[in-house]
């Protein structure tokens, strides 16, 4: 592969792994609100545990939530500016199964398997990892993020 495609593949990863880095922290999230709640419902004494009045708990619960949900709301603002500029290349590209291996391998929720992939774009394995390449390098010539970003 080459430094620009390796450098292109790199960056789409990066995004995927923020991605998925943001719905276990909005899971965790989840979890210390419902924590919280639970909590909130027990009687002093009860089987709450860490010590501390019910009150106490639920309001440590409460700040850990804030805090993480202030972390998420930054790390979304971050990630929506990134993902709008690599669909914005993606969407620059000419050729359609170039976009289809972008889209399936880096912007779908789950990434797709390679033989699924070959299926989806009518191509061999070897065809299929030739168009991946090309796909990259042609993503590297319509990606401006870092030159955009970098006083940033």
């Amino acid at each position: 592969m080459t430094p620009e495609a390796e450098k292109a593949r790199n960056i789409l990863a990066e995004s995927r792994r923020q991605q998925q880095a943001l719905l276990h922290m909005k899971e965790r999230l989840r979890e210390l609100r419902e924590q919280a709640v639970l909590s909130g419902g027990m009687q002093d004494g009860g089987a709450g545990g860490g010590g501390g009045t019910v009150e106490s708990r639920v309001e440590r619960l409460t700040i850990k939530a804030l805090d993480l949900q202030r972390e998420i709301a930054e790390m979304e603002t971050n990630e929506n500016a990134l993902l709008k500029a690599i669909q914005q290349a993606v969407a620059q590209i000419q050729d359609e199964r170039e976009k289809m291996i972008l889209q399936y391998r880096y912007l779908e929720r789950e990434k797709m398997p390679w033989m699924k992939l070959q299926e989806r774009v009518y191509a061999s394995r070897c065809t299929c990892m030739r168009l991946h390449e090309k796909a990259l390098l042609s993503f590297a010539k319509t990606f401006y993020w870092e030159e955009q970003h970098q006083s940033a």
